[in-house]
């Protein structure tokens, strides 16, 4: 499925950099900070890259900070990445739950004084430099305490060490239920060990077969151990999804293959290039729109789990997406994005 957002009404908020800003309650005044540290800084152009974030609240007022969330919204003038998806989150060192569109991670009560990290591992694939605005909010009241930029420049790279690629049989059009084919070549030059690949599907399907794979640490992964990989040799597999309980899930995984070789560790990313549905579909309609439907979260729009920054028609690819949600079309654009059916 491709999917862009198409911004009918700007509405520009002029956000300072790396600033951090309050908001004085009625009764009392909430005062925050945001810290933040991404790596790579620098992404290989158009390779899907796992980017890995630690974001950091801290309360430094007075009164207790009920529910704090951290949201993902976009930037005036500024593009997002082509395609990203968030892969992983943990909140001090605790897997979370990462639900399809979610858009606010919980930090949870805040007492004053008491700080709480956020690690978000995030699947990056971008064409040109691109930035986002990580938000911390109260929980309730949604008031805006403080805010950091997220964003990261771009190379061009030789091909990566190690391929990844996860492809959806057939196309857009591909089979129902869909079927998607993972290949991992290791073109290194060295023989690597310990290979192992991290799925992220969500929790509502399963592989079948699951031969070989096991339940992930984190909700909705699984991971499949590969052992050892020679240089210039490459394993398939073909990834087959079935309901597990929900009526009608939305299927859009990504994988993440990590492995020794050559002395250092090695990571690849893959977003898959295609979506599709299982189980029993009839009467769900569109289906609740989960990754690519920015929601204005009070003057900016907040970004999914996953989405798209090209623009449809555009040859030079993203813009900017701060807007009033009039206006706001889901367009065919380039890009798989995840959805999630539920009622």
């Amino acid at each position: 499925m491709r999917t862009a957002f198409f911004v009918m009404v700007l509405f520009v908020l002029a956000v300072a950099a790396g600033g951090s800003f309050v908001v004085r309650g009625q009764e009392a005044v909430a005062t925050a900070t945001l810290e933040r540290r991404c790596d790579p800084p620098t992404l290989p152009s158009g390779v899907d890259t796992l980017v890995q974030c630690k974001i950091t609240a801290r309360n430094t007022g007075t009164t207790m900070l009920p529910n704090a969330l951290l949201s993902i919204a976009a930037m005036p003038n500024l593009a997002i990445p082509d395609a990203y998806y968030f892969f992983r989150v943990t909140r001090d060192g605790v897997d979370q739950p990462l639900n399809e569109g979610t858009l606010g991670y919980a930090y949870g009560d805040l007492a004053p004084g008491a700080s709480s990290t956020l690690a978000l591992d995030v699947i990056v694939r971008a064409t040109q430099a691109y930035g986002a605005q990580a938000q911390l909010q109260a929980g309730g009241s949604g008031d805006l305490l403080a805010s950091v930029p997220l964003g990261a420049d771009v190379t061009a790279a030789p091909p990566p060490p190690l391929a990844v690629t996860l492809a959806l049989r057939g196309g857009p059009l591909g089979p129902a239920p869909p079927v998607f084919d993972l290949r991992v070549r290791n073109d290194s030059g060295a023989a690597m060990t310990g290979v192992r690949i991290d799925l992220a599907v969500d929790k509502t399907a399963a592989l079948a077969p699951a031969a070989g794979w096991t339940a992930g640490a984190a909700p909705g992964h699984m991971t499949f151990s590969l052992g050892d990989l020679a240089p210039g040799k490459s394993i398939e597999q073909t990834l087959t999804f079935v309901s597990n309980g929900e009526p009608c899930p939305f299927i859009h995984p990504a994988v993440v293959v990590t492995g020794e070789g050559g002395a250092r560790l090695l990571t690849a990313a893959a977003i898959a290039n295609g979506s599709g549905t299982v189980g029993s579909c009839t009467g769900q309609g569109g289906g609740q729109a989960g990754g690519g439907d920015a929601t204005n979260g009070g003057s900016q729009f907040l970004l999914p789990s996953t989405g798209s920054g090209r623009m449809h028609g555009d040859s030079r690819g993203r813009t900017a997406l701060v807007g009033l949600a009039v206006g706001l079309l889901l367009v065919a654009a380039g890009l798989s994005v995840r959805r999630t059916h539920r009622r």
